[in-house]
């Protein structure tokens, strides 16, 4: 089950003022971008550092009262029992987030639903923008 917005959110606030136990076990997403592919749509790019026997899984969408939009993007486990050795994970999609936002805020999830690794960027404009290519 994702993250409501409003847990999303918070965990962003306590990343960003930092000294808590959650804010300092959340690694930072490299590679993280976001371009508009048309009015309803962004295309995200993200690299997170995660385990051998994790993949990405369902990403979602939500938008705080203020109106700032979270994604937050859900992996699984691929085996009970795993090496422990740390590889880099891609992932990128199409999302939809309507015209207005100039930024979004990306959390990954650990299959126990922590937040592994979080990340914010600017959403580009759609000059050189294209479509997330998929597997």
């Amino acid at each position: 089950m994702p993250l409501p917005t409003r847990l999303l959110s918070a965990a962003f606030a306590l990343v960003l003022a930092g000294g808590t136990a959650m804010a300092q076990e959340a690694a930072a997403l490299s590679d993280l971008s976001a371009c508009r592919l048309d009015a309803e749509r962004v295309a995200v790019s993200l690299t997170f550092e995660g385990g051998a026997c994790q993949e990405t899984g369902e990403m979602t969408v939500g938008q705080d009262e203020m109106g700032a939009y979270d994604i937050s993007l859900a992996t699984v486990s691929t085996a009970e029992v795993c090496t422990m050795q740390i590889v880099p994970i891609t992932w990128s999609g199409a999302v939809a987030v309507p015209e207005g936002p100039e930024s979004l805020a990306v959390a990954v999830l650990n299959p126990d639903e922590s937040v592994q690794a979080m990340g914010e960027t600017a959403i580009a404009g759609s000059e050189g923008c294209a479509e997330p290519k998929t597997e």
